[in-house]
């Protein structure tokens, strides 16, 4: 299966779990912030504390349709820094739904900005919260990535700790 039916087969699951879950509106809390041009997002976005920046991708997600998942890259780039912040809500957050995309942050991290696989606490984390998740198709997609960020080739000159 190729990357790109992968990417559609993940962003059916979201919006099956949006309309499972019956949350059709975007919380109240983020409508001001989408309903900004999208020419206007990005740059406000990244004036955001991390925390907030994690939660408005989640957001973007899990309740758009398709998904929304452009944000992922403004939170890898920031690279070391935004791993504690991601590790925890992958441990605290109990939304299975919401692992994919922050897995995926870690997926672009490793890709381009940021090469942290020799960081045992980071991987030992990604691991078992992959292999304790319930709910088959999400642990199944998971572990998909998973094994996508662990065969990403070396780069040449990337920062490796």
């Amino acid at each position: 299966m190729t990357n790109s039916c992968r990417l559609v087969m993940v962003a059916l699951m979201l919006c099956g779990l949006n309309i499972s879950c019956g949350a059709e509106e975007i919380p109240p809390e983020y409508k001001n912030f989408f309903s900004l041009p999208a020419s206007q997002e990005r740059g406000e976005f990244r004036k955001y504390p991390l925390e907030k920046q994690i939660d408005i991708h989640l957001t973007a997600a899990t309740y758009f349709r398709p998904p929304k998942f452009g944000f992922s890259y403004d939170i890898a780039a920031r690279g070391q820094e935004a791993i504690p912040a991601l590790l925890s809500r992958l441990k605290t957050d109990s939304a299975e739904a919401h692992r994919w995309p922050i897995l995926y942050v870690f997926r672009v991290m490793v890709k381009f900005n940021y090469d942290f696989r020799d960081e045992k606490e980071v991987m030992d984390t990604l691991k078992t919260v992959v292999s304790s998740m319930k709910d088959q198709f999400y642990r199944e997609e998971n572990e998909r990535l998973l094994k996508e960020i662990l065969s990403e080739p070396k780069k040449e000159g990337a920062h490796v700790p």
